[in-house]
């Protein structure tokens, strides 16, 4: 550190002051000791859900085949990002899902489930709408019991509703993979899937 600081007066002071010619030549045999003395920042370990998004709709589309296989994914397009990657797919006229993958892992980081407001839906779309939000949260977390999921998702998504008017969101984590859901009235209901932080 000491060696730095001496680094860092001596490029100043021939930057600044009365040096020779030779001043270039100064900076120069300065400059690597600098940067060599700089600390490089410690990698950020990447956060994922730990599947990839063909694992995640195969797994899906298992569990909610037992609920209505209509609700099937499809293979997902998985459109390339600057920073990360996406696939995005309408399951029905009141659900949409968004997921993020790493270019740099193939996983995903996180997934969107988004519940349409601003139409009346029949009880069936209503149902179905929130049987896939329990899959999704089964599906990307496949090694917790589905009854504790089934369970509490549900609980969830009805506080979340309560406080449509104040928009507070309810989060929850289990198995190192936290739920988050947050009602609107102009938005509807957004369920989000991600590794606990």
């Amino acid at each position: 550190m000491q060696l730095l600081h001496r680094g860092l007066f001596l490029a100043v002071f021939a930057t600044l002051g009365g040096c020779s010619d030779s001043e270039p030549e100064v900076a120069k045999k300065i400059e690597p000791v600098a940067t060599a003395q700089q600390a490089k920042p410690a990698p950020v370990a990447e956060r994922s859900l730990g599947m990839t998004p063909e694992e995640f709709r195969r797994q899906f589309n298992t569990q909610m085949a037992i609920v209505d296989e209509h609700y099937k994914l499809p293979k997902f397009d998985i459109q390339r990002g600057d920073v990360n990657d996406a696939f995005s797919h309408q399951l029905a006229s009141n659900v949409g899902l968004v997921g993020t993958v790493s270019k740099k892992s193939g996983e995903m980081k996180e997934i969107l489930v988004m519940l349409g407001a601003g139409k009346k839906y029949s009880d069936k779309e209503t149902l179905m709408a929130l049987a896939v939000t329990v899959v999704v949260a089964e599906a990307a977390n496949p090694d917790i019991d589905k009854e504790i999921i089934g369970a509490v998702i549900p609980k969830m998504i009805t506080k979340a509703l309560g406080n449509i008017d104040n928009g507070k969101s309810e989060e929850l984590t289990v198995g190192g993979v936290t739920y988050l859901a947050a009602a609107s009235a102009v938005t509807g209901l957004m369920f989000s899937v991600s590794p606990a932080k």
